[in-house]
């Protein structure tokens, strides 16, 4: 996907201001000499401790199913396991990543896209 149609779907989706890019691409222009990396995750929605409890609060308030809701709009079609963005985390912090910087890893199995959107757009 071209670079302009992904910041086209996150300011759509009103996402684009919590995705840093010039500051991650300012510093891995600065440290690249240095052989340091620059390297951002940001993960979807995930099942925490945290995340499950709000879900809860929500539905009692409810009575529906947040957590269905949410996930029938995932082209994954669920949320995310810690130990998805731990893979992530951890491919970003090793040896196939060495000549990667200046880059955001999306760790949301495709719920920036959402619904609405197609392969066309992307």
């Amino acid at each position: 996907m071209a670079r302009h149609h992904k910041r086209k779907i996150l300011q759509k989706k009103g996402l684009l201001f919590l995705f840093p890019w010039h500051i991650i691409a300012a510093l891995a222009i600065e440290f690249a000499q240095h052989n340091i990396r620059v390297l951002a995750v940001v993960p979807g929605l995930t099942r925490s401790p945290g995340m499950l409890s709000v879900m809860e609060r929500v539905d009692a308030q409810t009575g529906g199913s947040i957590g269905d809701r949410f996930t029938a709009t995932f082209p994954a079609k669920r949320l995310a396991e810690p130990d998805d963005i731990a893979c992530v985390m951890t491919f970003a912090a090793g040896d196939l990543a060495l000549f990667m910087t200046g880059f955001t890893l999306l760790a949301d199995g495709g719920e920036v896209y959402g619904a609405g959107t197609t392969a066309a757009t992307h």
